[in-house]
């Protein structure tokens, strides 16, 4: 976060209170800065890791 090479989002399959909890940390110590957590079980299994994914506030996911 500090140094802007924190990914934009995260997008679990299910709930990692300890990814949370380092979401907040972050923001507290680094104001302004954010980092959604996404639970998307439901669309978790189409995601490929090798296209661009971009994550819209309303928490629609798409891929290029």
């Amino acid at each position: 976060m500090r140094l802007q090479t924190a990914p934009s989002a995260l997008i679990l399959r299910e709930v990692d209170p300890i990814l949370v909890v380092g979401v907040a940390a972050g923001m507290e110590l680094y104001e302004n800065t954010t980092c959604p957590l996404l639970v998307a079980d439901s669309v978790y299994h189409r995601l490929s890791t090798n296209r661009p994914t971009r994550v819209y506030r309303d928490g629609t996911i798409e891929q290029s």
